[in-house]
């Protein structure tokens, strides 16, 4: 009867071993995440910056279209409301979507900065930073290109790697 006792309690439960082998597994498991989260937020603000610039450059194009081909000579985004204003004359404000101007809403956490005429704008190096300018082409990756016809845009800003920032530029 002790005999039958002592081999029950030794089969019951588990070794060291397979404890050591669980928490191993958790624990690679866990550093799997870890490193794969860093390049999953830096992907997703990559997006971000480049919706926004494919927003902007869509807003100062379907401005151009709705105004005969006239480029617009102000420019202003609301970082506290997203909302992005052009107008023909100088736009200082953009508060609401019935403002003069309005033409559209941007994702939040951007930073838009509009340079409009001969002078190209600086180079942006900030992950969340857009620089767009009205009336200039891109040089290859960056914004500081030639001015163009008034009706060209370019759009310069960087995204994010593993080394660094790439700055890049898209025309319109």
């Amino acid at each position: 009867m002790l005999n039958k006792l002592k081999n029950r309690k030794s089969q019951e439960g588990f070794t060291i071993i397979e404890v050591l082998i669980v928490l191993a597994i958790a624990g690679l498991i866990l550093l799997i995440v870890f490193l794969a989260v860093p390049n999953l937020q830096r992907s997703s603000r990559n997006t971000q910056v480049r919706n926004g610039v494919s927003t902007v450059l869509g807003y100062v194009s379907d401005y151009t279209t709705n105004h005969n081909g006239a480029a617009p000579v102000g420019a202003f985004y609301d970082p506290a409301t997203g909302n992005v204003c052009m107008d023909k004359a100088a736009v200082s404000a953009c508060a609401t979507s019935g403002a003069t101007g309005y033409v559209g809403k941007l994702q939040g956490g951007l930073t838009v900065a509009f340079t409009i005429g001969a002078r190209g704008p600086a180079e942006p190096t900030a992950a969340s930073t857009i620089n767009v300018w009205i009336g200039g082409t891109c040089a290859t990756s960056t914004v500081t290109g030639g001015a163009a016809s008034p009706r060209a845009t370019a759009a310069g800003f960087v995204t994010e790697s593993g080394s660094g920032v790439i700055p890049q530029c898209t025309d319109s």
